[in-house]
Order: C-alpha cells, then sequence, then structure tokens
C-alpha cells in the first residue's frame, strides 16, 4: 500500500538522483535514519517524511500540505573547517535547486512552496557531534511541498 507521503519522499529522491550536485551522492529514501558511525565515512543524503497537512477546499477537493527532511551526513576526520565546508555548501546547492516553485517530473501534481537550509529550532544545521572519539556532520535541508486533489470521483 503506498502513500502521499511515501511516493513523494521517492519523487524527491528521484530528482535528487537525477541532478549533478559538487559533491556526488546517491539519495535515498528513509523512515528512520540509522547508519553505524563506521558506515558514515561515505556522504549519506536522505529523504524523510516529516508532515502531511489535509485542508478541505471544495466538497471534493482537498489541498495536501507535505514536509519533507533531505539529511545529509557524513564522518569527519578533522574539525577543519575544510572538511565540512563542501557539505555546507552542498546543502545550499539542495536549498536553491527546491525553492521557487519547482514542478518535479515525476510528480508533476506537487510544486515546491518552500525550501530552507536549516532554520527552526527541531533542526540539527550544521551540527557537528563527537561521538565515540569520531566527529558527525549533519545538516537537513527542509521541502515543502503542496498538492492539489479531487478525492471520491
Amino acid at each position: 500500500m503506498s502513500s502521499l507521503l511515501t511516493d513523494m519522499a521517492d519523487a524527491i529522491v528521484t530528482e535528487l538522483n537525477s541532478q549533478e550536485f559538487s559533491l556526488g551522492f546517491r539519495a535515498s529514501r528513509v523512515n528512520v535514519p540509522s547508519e553505524k558511525l563506521e558506515d558514515l565515512s561515505r556522504l549519506y543524503v536522505e529523504v524523510v517524511p516529516r508532515a502531511r497537512v489535509k485542508t478541505q477546499i471544495l466538497r471534493d477537493r482537498y489541498q495536501f500540505d507535505m514536509s519533507f527532511l533531505i539529511g545529509i551526513r557524513k564522518a569527519l576526520n578533522s574539525d577543519a573547517n575544510s572538511e565540512s565546508d563542501p557539505l555546507i555548501a552542498l546543502g545550499e546547492e539542495i536549498d536553491e535547486h527546491f525553492v521557487g516553485g519547482l514542478i518535479m517530473d515525476s510528480f508533476p501534481d506537487a510544486k515546491c512552496k518552500g525550501s530552507e537550509f536549516g532554520s527552526g529550532d527541531d533542526s540539527p544545521w550544521m551540527s557537528v557531534q563527537s561521538q565515540t572519539e569520531a566527529l558527525l556532520y549533519t545538516g537537513v535541508v527542509i521541502v515543502q511541498f503542496v498538492v492539489h486533489a479531487t478525492i471520491g470521483s
């Protein structure tokens, strides 16, 4: 059984994987990111469904406002800016790709209504955490889409 939220997250993955960014990666959809620290030596870009709000706009027509987190994670060898700066630049590139009303080929009924690179209290934007003598970079892009749908006809 598919859902609008997971179908849309898969479309975002397809969109990310069809573009060229400054750092190479293969995006994936996950509901619960859970890589082992030793696996994070490579760059992970993961799309996580965040929320769906349904609003009735006509008797049989609805608007769905959906948001997704695009997580950027990678283990670092040091706390040098030269190691984390390219990851920050990647977050900005992804943010800029989605902002401005983007409509994805794989989900033409959805329009991007906003994108933010790590704003808000619930986003661990540009956090570098020390975990058992290792450093882990985490950046988050929050993307918001709107979809209009007719139900029951």
